[in-house]
């Protein structure tokens, strides 16, 4: 029987750990007046290792930015307001209405990239794997925004 109560409590333990890491994964609320919004995730991430492996990036329409990582300190700064509008159209021009979007990549562990785009009173959302093209140019755009020394 103590073998059992041992059993139960290692579970219950394991069970709590669980969902105290999942809700730290969580996505932040996207902040209001965003513009874009940018999580790139999935696939196994270790964060001392990389810790931009998983991160979200927001620009809101005032040109504020924000890029927190999965572990360490997040980069905030400001772009030009009408810097805002050629983000958007960047995107679109880079083919994102085109895209199709595939919601599970998340769960299968895969590396993804939700893009989050709301302009003209219309919101977009879609999840590419990071091969995509237009994820890799994006990714390249926010690090080089995001830079140290900038």
């Amino acid at each position: 029987m103590p073998r059992f109560a041992i059993f139960l409590l290692l579970i219950a333990s394991m069970s709590l750990l669980s969902l105290t890491s999942e809700a730290s994964m969580q996505d932040p609320k996207q902040p209001e007046g965003s513009v874009i919004a940018i999580h790139r995730g999935g696939g196994f991430v270790i964060p001392d290792q990389n810790p931009y492996a998983y991160y979200w990036f927001t620009l809101a329409k005032d040109g504020a930015w924000e890029l927190k990582p999965l572990k360490g300190d997040s980069k905030k700064g400001k772009i030009a307001a009408d810097d805002v509008g050629n983000w958007v159209k960047e995107i679109k021009d880079g083919g994102f209405d085109k895209l199709k979007s595939n919601p599970a990549l998340g769960a299968a562990d895969e590396p993804f990239m939700d893009i989050t785009i709301q302009a003209d009173n219309k919101k977009d959302q879609k999840r590419i794997p990071l091969e995509q093209k237009l994820a890799k140019a994006l990714e390249k755009k926010i690090f080089e925004l995001a830079k140290p020394g900038k």
